[in-house]
């Protein structure tokens, strides 16, 4: 985010990189090290000054579309929400549906959900499958996206990969049939568990007897 000069307020990042693709920025040179590109704009006349929490969410939704993973690198160690939401999509569902393989690590790494859902049931899981984004399929199984989760319509992400016979990827759809078998087992896990712990609590109450 950059500081307006002479004011409290800030502007998004989007707006200094529109004045740099005007040229009318004296730090355009600049504009690829987040930490300078952070301080080094003007602001537009006329552009509205947010809150640091607004603007630290404006920029982080537009450093993911624009792909500039530095930004999103500097945004996120300043403290910005990497389940940030924008036009009812998470950050991590944009970069996912994009297939930027690198920003999805570093949304996962500062604390993503990659099981957020968008009002039509649809995560990010769904997204790189849709778009076959392997590498970012595999690095979103691998922390713990549920395979097995469906959309409004009902469609798991390994559905939406085979409805669509002319893109049908074997590599995706082998990762998620895979990681479906595995995600599932550990719920049987779980849940055998939680059965057992109750069982040794409820076991041991009827040993001392009523209070």
């Amino acid at each position: 985010m950059a500081q307006a000069p002479g004011s409290s307020g800030f502007i998004p990042l989007k707006e200094c990189d529109r004045v740099s693709e005007e040229g009318s920025n004296p730090h355009a040179e600049n504009e690829g090290d987040a930490a300078v590109a952070a301080v080094a704009c003007r602001t537009l006349p006329g552009a509205p000054e947010m809150q640091p929490a607004e603007v630290r969410r404006a920029d982080l939704m537009w450093a993911v579309r624009k792909g500039r993973t530095e930004i999103v690198e500097a945004l996120l160690r300043e403290g910005a929400d990497p389940n940030t939401t924008g036009k009812g999509a998470t950050v991590l569902m944009r970069a996912a549906l994009q297939g930027r393989a690198e920003i999805v690590n570093m949304l996962l790494d500062a604390g993503a959900d990659p099981n957020i859902a968008d009002k039509r049931g649809f995560t990010a899981l769904m997204a790189a499958a849709s778009w076959r984004h392997a590498v970012v399929v595999r690095a979103l199984l691998e922390e713990g996206a549920d395979p097995s989760a469906a959309d409004e319509k009902g469609r798991t992400a390994i559905q939406i990969v085979k409805e669509d016979t002319y893109l049908t990827s074997r590599e995706i759809i082998n990762l998620l049939s895979s990681a479906k078998e595995l995600f599932e087992a550990k719920q049987r896990q779980r849940e055998s568990d939680e059965t057992e712990l109750v069982d040794i609590f409820m076991s041991g109450m009827g040993r001392q007897g009523p209070l």
